[in-house]
């Protein structure tokens, strides 16, 4: 069985060096991909932060 890392919007923020709100408004404007539990928790799984880093490593 492999690990499946899931991640908060702090913890996603906390890594790309970034705030809270700016990792709600990647995930707003469809730069980071999430999935949500229940109405307001919000979850980014590796997969999808790995993604993110890919496709805007070389903008930073």
């Amino acid at each position: 069985m492999t690990d499946f890392k899931v991640y908060s919007t702090d913890e996603v923020a906390k890594i790309l060096g970034v705030t809270r709100p700016t990792i709600h408004r990647y995930i707003k404007n469809g730069k980071l991909k999430c999935f949500k539990l229940g109405n307001r928790l919000v979850r980014i799984t590796q997969e999808m932060l790995d993604d993110y880093i890919e496709k805007h490593q070389s903008h930073n």
